[in-house]
């Protein structure tokens, strides 16, 4: 997935992605790349996101 949107309406479309991820079995890993809102998040956010992704 190419998400360059940055700062909060980066990180609500990786969290929307994630959901759907937990909603539907994907059978294949999914890459995001350019995922430009990482760089803005307060490290409490990103640390929650991070660990999100992780799962």
């Amino acid at each position: 997935m190419h998400l360059q949107d940055r700062n909060t309406l980066g990180a609500f479309e990786i969290h929307r992605l994630l959901d759907e991820m937990e909603r539907q079995p994907f059978k294949q890993n999914v890459t995001v790349n350019h995922a430009f809102a990482l760089a803005d998040l307060r490290p409490a956010e990103l640390e929650f996101l991070v660990k999100r992704m992780a799962n």
